[in-house]
Parts: C-alpha cells; structure tokens; sequence
C-alpha cells in the first residue's frame, strides 16, 4: 500500500494523528523543543499514556540542542521519558493503530514552526506486527528517566564550562548564474486560493491539491491556518524567487501591459523555442494576482478596469 509523502503541516500532521483513539502515544525523535510538548492541554492532546525516547548525548545537552527541561513536562503529565544517546530515528505512533516516520524531529525548524525551517518529510506507514515489535524493542533499550537520574544529568551539566561555538569562515558558494524557469512560478491563481485549498483538502480537485502542495514545496512554507500568518510567511519566499525579481526589476513608472509582461517572462525563460506560450500566459497571469495580494510595500500599482492587468511602479 503506497503512503503519501507530506512535505508541509508536519506540525499539524503530528497532533492530528496522535490525537484521537485509544492506545498509547510513542514519540520518537533525538531532538525535542519542549515547548511542542509543554502544552496546556498536552493530556487531554496525547492523553495520559505517553512515551517519549530521546537523546540526551552529553555534546548536545552542552551546546543546548538537547534539554533537560523535558523531563519536568514528562514528569508533571505522568508520561514517560527514555533517553537513548545513539538514536537517530524519528516516529510518532498510537501504539498497534498508527505510525507516522520521516526526517522530521520534534523540533520548531523539523516541525516548520521557526521562521527559517528545516526541508523535511512524514509518510505513514503500514505496520505489521514485526514493525511495532520491533518499536517496542527500540524503546526499552532506552534508560528510563527518573528524578535522580535528571538530578545526576543536571549536577554533571552545571559544572561543564559555557559551550562556545568553534571560530571558523563560513563557506562561501561561488558567484553562479541563476537558470530561470517556469517552475519557479507559482501554479495556483492566487496565494488566497492556496490558502483556501489547503485549509479544505476535501473539498478541492485531485490536481488544485497537487498544485497547491507543489507550491509549498517550490517556496519552502508550511501549511498555517491563519490566513495573515501564511500570508506573512509565505510574501519573502515569493518576492525572494528569482524570476519573480526578475520581472518585478523590468517594471518602471510607465504602465506595463500584460502581452509585454508575458514576453519578458517567456524571454526571462528562454524564448519561444523552450516555452509554450500557454504557459507562460498562465504564469504570467499567476505573476500579477501573487504581487497585488502579497506586496505590501506600496511599490506598485495596478490598472483600472482589473482585468487589463496592468502593473507599474508608483512614481
């Protein structure tokens, strides 16, 4: 049975499956922001019957990738905390009812929730019994985290010096040209519609759904269900494209009509020999819908009747 991959709203994902049924709750992930899991209703969330196995290697308790601060939370919803230093998997499991795997640890850059996330992924998987057996297993070879092994790990972290990251220069990639290309354009209308597809999957069409997580992946954003906030996170991602900037650098005070929009972009990518004109005419209609939601800096203005499309930059 093919899973699908999911590439935005692991956050969202993550509660949605561990949140319903019965069973217990397994949290496997070497790194953990506590606070995804410090939650006023984290019990009534994962409920009462919860394991979590982490690392707490002693170079990432140090340089602050690791915390101590998760064994309270643990602690206070009566869950239990294991520690394994070598482990490297990540999977979030009802126990004998649902398992989700990928690259994503439970942390705000895995789970999308910082302001410059990780590039990461979830698939549910079908288990059989060998895969929970063999989850159970990887469990208890965890250590089992009690108040005096977290006061042993607390003295021994307070007498280490203060972590100072290694002095180095940073790496520089070289100076390369940029290839634009139409896949750098977003497929659906406007960032509004995106929206609008994401938050009702069910009720949007076989393609507008893959259109719509095709853009997520192409601008790097996760899934909010705040319209305002998915628009804020997404409106660097889009004016940070290259081809985006491309065209918006063409514009000047003089008005710029669509037919010579559709020419800069179709030459931006190309020429006629690489691009169909039915292409470049529905990005280039895509172009002006994404900068009149998404631009807020007061740089352009657009032509009167709408549907001349007509853009240029205000004097």
């Amino acid at each position: 049975m093919n899973m699908p991959l999911h590439w935005d709203r692991l956050y969202e994902i993550v509660h949605e499956a561990l949140g319903h049924g019965k069973g217990r709750v397994v949290i496997v992930s070497p790194y953990i922001t506590t606070s995804l899991v410090a939650l006023p209703n984290a019990p009534d969330l994962f409920g009462k019957e919860v394991t979590i196995l982490t690392s707490w290697k002693d170079s990432n308790l140090i340089q602050g990738s690791s915390s101590l601060d998760l064994y309270p939370v643990c602690r206070d919803n009566g869950w239990e905390l294991r520690v394994l230093d070598n482990l490297h998997a990540k999977v979030y499991a009802r126990m004998r009812s649902e398992m989700w795997v990928g690259s994503a640890n439970l942390t705000a850059s895995g789970m999308g929730q910082s302001g410059n996330p990780n590039r990461e992924v979830l698939t549910q998987v079908d288990a059989d019994e060998s895969d929970w057996d063999a989850l159970d297993s990887l469990i208890a070879s965890g250590t089992r985290v009690d108040a005096e092994l977290h006061e042993a790990y607390s003295e021994w972290l307070a007498q280490q010096p203060e972590y100072s990251p290694p002095g180095f220069e940073p790496f520089v990639p070289p100076e390369r040209e940029t290839i634009l290309t139409l896949d750098m354009m977003p497929l659906t209308f406007t960032p509004i519609e995106l929206h609008e597809t994401l938050s009702s999957p069910d009720s949007a069409g076989e393609l507008e759904l893959a259109d719509a997580r095709r853009d997520l992946v192409t601008f790097g954003v996760a899934y909010s269900g705040d319209l305002e906030e998915f628009l804020d996170s997404l409106r660097p991602r889009f004016f940070g494209n290259p081809l985006v900037g491309h065209m918006l650098d063409q514009i000047g005070e003089e008005w710029v009509r669509f037919g010579a929009m559709r020419t800069m972009m179709r030459e931006a990518c190309g020429g006629i020999d690489v691009v169909s004109r039915d292409d470049v005419t529905r990005f280039t209609q895509n172009l002006y819908e994404w900068v009149e939601d998404l631009d807020d800096s007061g740089d352009f203005e657009f032509g009167i009747p709408r549907h001349s499309q007509l853009i240029r930059r205000i004097p």
